[in-house]
């Protein structure tokens, strides 16, 4: 829901920002694997923007750029909050590479604000600014309506949202959002015990 000082911010506590393209936590090395999106109040029906790759609409020197760790992914500053010690355990600064897995049908690794290709490479920048396009071009609208849910497979499609003027008055658009990891066991380093589900 939107958050009185974070209007501009890139985070879903904005409002009057557009909330880029993004897989969800696509900096994370733990990202999830499906997000679900849960409608509980949008009087103003703010839509939630959503695309799927097609991948034939990137050239093949494009698609083989994008899939070698030329880019790097920057997490949002509610990420960061509480962080004064220095950057998180898990956060990786290096490069990564936006599709990965089988080249055929690849995963998807991409955030429209917070990604950028390494200094210099232009290459990769127009291989990513290739996939933004692709993206936008492919971008379609999930009209929420309380009760209503919108699962996102996360390796294979991105959301965002539109831009709205929020009043604080508890009638603002509000979405219930659920993390679904198919394997716990690859982020048992990050979690204090087994038993929790909570990715420090």
């Amino acid at each position: 829901m939107p958050t009185p000082g974070q209007e501009e911010t890139k985070s879903a506590n904005s409002s009057r920002s557009v909330l880029d393209l993004h897989t969800e936590d696509a900096f994370h090395p733990y990202r999830c694997d499906y997000l679900g999106l849960l409608c509980l109040r949008n009087i103003d029906e703010v839509p939630t923007s959503y695309a799927e790759l097609q991948l034939d609409a990137l050239s093949p020197t494009d698609r083989q750029a994008l899939s070698e760790p030329r880019f790097l992914v920057k997490p949002d500053e509610t990420h960061l909050v509480g962080s004064a010690e220095g950057p998180p355990a898990w956060l990786i600064d290096e490069p990564v590479p936006l599709l990965f897995g089988g080249p055929d049908l690849p995963y998807l690794r991409f955030d429209d604000f917070f990604a950028e290709p390494l200094p210099g490479d232009v290459e990769a920048a127009a291989a990513m600014t290739a996939l933004s396009e692709a993206l936008a071009k492919a971008e379609q609208e999930a009209l929420l309506a309380p009760g209503d849910a919108l699962f996102v497979d996360n390796y294979r499609a991105v959301h965002g949202r539109r831009p709205f003027t929020a009043r604080y008055d508890g009638t603002d658009r509000w979405l219930k959002r659920v993390s679904v990891s198919r394997d716990l066991r690859r982020s048992r380093d990050a979690r204090a015990s087994t038993a929790s589900r909570v990715v420090g």
